[in-house]
Parts: structure tokens; C-alpha cells; sequence
């Protein structure tokens, strides 16, 4: 896949500016994975100033128009090359009014007018403050590939409104396969996210629901145990809650096979950190499953012991109080932790795969299998017959 190729827009106004620029130029190729047109690396001693500018204008994905007080006089009096590049720009925003490839972005400006003419009423962020450095970069990170930082939460159902859901053959998961299709468009084999943040923004696009029909539910996951995915819900840049497990997303790796029982996503996190509530035997939890998890629960916003929510009352002043109000069940996993997500129909569904399944999940935590280890005992399984679990 092509990087996002970034022009940056600027003007010399001192060395200073030139050293700022030249750093997040830096930032953004070292912790965004962008392309960077940048004067300072791409420019060699006789080079075609105005041709770079306009190539780079031209070809780039966004450009970054880095506004100062010099920098916005001399794109409205046409001056050097910010006013050539001005130019450039008013003409393109002049063909194109809803473009949002030009990201205005404010470093030292005292005036009123923050931006140049030909980017007013435009959003820009502002990174006057060296402080708020980190925080608007991760801002612009986001910005850049399309994944907002506080997403859209999905529309809850209008709770006056008889539900009706969709009815569909989910014995050929003609469901799944067309989420899945329309998630991870372009994708054959397999491909890997490695970006926290992005896999969870694609992981959450693809488990928005529905979760379930009149004639079954089409997404299950598999790990030790196997259970349909009735709740996926984005808490952060990189954090869900899937059904009552929080997780944080590390990676995740799409395999796309032309048949839809045989596609699968493969799904590893980050560990969590213990609550505190429990007694949780680390060497035991490892050596029985490979990882260690910890259930508990959140009543009225504390964290309280899972077995104190089994028995319906929690010790208050030496007191036993009754729970009168939500629990909500957790869990969490305070080592790496992996899984696999498919169909209903899938082939994983296969009570004969189960203990390989956790053998290969177990061995890819240690670094004793890979990927294509998984992917190959997968398409060694046999096609599913009429069966779910």
C-alpha cells in the first residue's frame, strides 16, 4: 500500500521557523508513515524551485500549509514562493470548494486573520503552543488518515420503535462476507495493521452490527472458548469492549479467502491493567491457558470483586450492603492476549479444531508459530456442513 504523501506549504521566515518545520516534517514521517515533500531534503543547490512547487502542490495526497504572519502577507500579496503557492491554491480551491486537501495549520500568527485569504472560513488546528505539541499532533495524525479521534457513536434504536431485523440465509453468511468486503475493500490474501489505532477504527467499522437476526447471528470468535459477538463498542483511540471483555487492540491481520467460511480476522492485544479488586494467581493463569485474565465488575463506578457481584453485596464500613442497582460484568487480560474472528459458518466452527486452534493462538504469543502457520491450518479444514454451534 502507497504511504500518504504529504507537501508541506511554509515560508522561510527564519532559521528558527525552518528548524520547526524540519521537526515535524521528521514527526510526520517517522510516527505518521507519510511521504513528506519537503524543501529542505527534496531541494538540491540549482534546483526548479517553481516546478517543485508545483508538482509537489499537484501530486501530493494533503498538503500542510504552515500559516505565519509572513507567511499569510505574502500569499495575499502574491509575494515569493508562499504567494506562488498561493496562488496554485486559490485556483484549485476555486475548481474544487469542498476539497479538504489543504490543512491549514497555525505556528505564529498575531493578527486576526490566522489564515491567508485563500483558506479562510477553513478549519485549521493550531500549534502556537509549543506544549500542546504531542496533542495536536496526534490530532493531525488522525486527521490525515481519516480516523477521527473521538468517533460518531452508532445511533441507539428508538426505544418507542417494534424492532424488526433483517432476515438472511446465514448458512452461505452472505452477511459476513459482505461486511467483510465492505471493511477491508481491496484486500486478497492477507494483510496486516500494525497501527493500534488504525486496526481498531477498521475492527470497529466491521463490527458495527446488527448482531443479530431472526435465523442466527454471524459473528463469533474463538479463542479457548467459543460465543457469538453480541456487543463491540470503540472506548478509545485503540480500546473496545467486545461483549464484557475490554481490550486493547494491538494489531490486527485480515485473511481474505474467496470463500466466505474460510475468511477470518486474527486479533492481538496489548495487556490491561490490573484493577486491583482481586487476588490474581499470575503463574497459575499462565500455565493453564497462556495468559492471565481478570474478571470483575463496576457497580455504581467502582470496580468490585466478580465473586462479591455473584453474591448480589458488597462490604460497606464492615456492613454487607445488597447490590440494588447495574452490575456490569468485565474482564479484563493483564498479559498479551489473541484471537480469531469468522463467520458462523466458518470452518473454524469445528469442534475438531478447538485444541489446535488454542495450540497456534498459544504458539503465536510465544513466538513459536506465525500467521501463515494459522492461515494454513485453516485452509486444511473441511468445508462446513449445515451447522452451528
Amino acid at each position: 500500500m502507497e504511504p500518504l504523501k504529504i507537501f508541506v506549504s511554509y515560508s522561510h521566515d527564519s532559521d528558527e521557523h525552518k528548524e520547526w518545520v524540519y521537526k515535524l516534517s521528521c514527526d510526520l514521517m517517522r510516527n505518521a508513515g507519510v511521504e513528506v515533500l519537503l524543501d529542505q531534503w527534496d531541494l538540491e543547490l540549482g534546483s526548479n524551485l517553481p516546478r517543485f512547487m508545483q508538482d509537489g502542490l499537484s501530486s501530493a495526497d494533503r498538503v500542510i500549509v504552515v500559516c505565519t504572519d509572513s507567511y499569510n502577507e505574502k500569499s495575499n500579496l502574491a509575494k515569493g514562493g508562499a504567494g506562488y503557492e498561493g496562488s496554485i491554491l486559490t485556483a484549485e480551491l476555486f475548481r474544487q470548494q469542498d476539497s479538504n486537501k489543504y490543512i491549514p495549520l497555525i505556528r505564529s500568527v498575531s493578527g486576526e486573520m490566522k489564515v491567508p485569504r485563500c483558506l479562510d472560513g477553513r478549519v485549521y488546528t493550531d500549534f502556537s503552543k509549543d506544549e500542546d505539541y504531542q496533542r495536536r499532533f496526534l490530532e493531525l495524525k488522525h486527521e490525515l488518515y481519516g480516523v477521527p479521534l473521538k468517533p460518531k457513536p452508532p445511533r441507539g434504536r428508538n426505544p418507542f420503535e417494534v424492532e424488526s431485523r433483517p432476515k438472511m440465509n446465514l448458512e452461505t453468511d452472505e452477511y459476513f462476507g459482505m461486511v467483510f468486503g465492505q471493511s477491508f475493500p481491496g484486500i486478497r490474501g492477507a494483510e496486516t495493521f500494525t497501527d493500534p489505532e488504525i486496526a481498531t477504527a477498521r475492527l470497529s467499522h466491521f463490527l458495527k452490527g446488527p448482531f443479530e437476526f431472526q435465523d442466527g447471528t454471524p459473528f463469533w470468535w474463538w479463542r479457548d472458548g467459543n460465543l457469538h459477538i453480541y456487543r463491540f463498542i470503540q472506548t478509545g483511540p485503540s480500546s473496545v469492549l467486545m461483549n464484557n471483555d475490554e481490550l486493547n487492540i494491538r494489531e490486527i491481520s485480515v485473511v481474505h479467502s474467496n470463500a466466505d467460511y474460510r475468511k477470518f480476522i486474527y486479533v492481538e492485544c496489548s495487556p490491561s491493567t490490573e484493577t486491583g479488586v482481586n487476588s490474581v494467581d499470575y503463574e497459575w493463569h499462565k500455565d493453564t491457558f497462556g495468559y492471565v485474565s481478570e474478571e470483575f465488575a463496576i457497580y455504581d463506578g467502582e470496580y468490585i470483586n466478580s465473586t462479591a457481584a455473584d453474591d448480589g453485596a458488597i462490604i460497606i464500613d464492615g456492613k454487607p450492603v445488597p447490590l440494588t442497582g447495574e452490575v456490569k460484568r468485565r474482564c479484563r487480560y493483564l498479559t498479551p492476549y489473541n484471537f480469531v474472528i469468522a463467520a458462523n459458518h466458518s470452518c473454524i466452527n469445528n469442534l475438531d479444531f478447538d485444541k489446535q486452534l488454542v495450540d497456534l493462538l498459544g504458539g503465536m504469543l510465544s513466538g513459536k508459530y506465525v500467521l501463515k502457520d494459522l492461515i494454513s491450518a485453516v485452509d486444511q479444514l473441511p468445508k462446513p456442513e449445515r451447522h452451528y454451534r
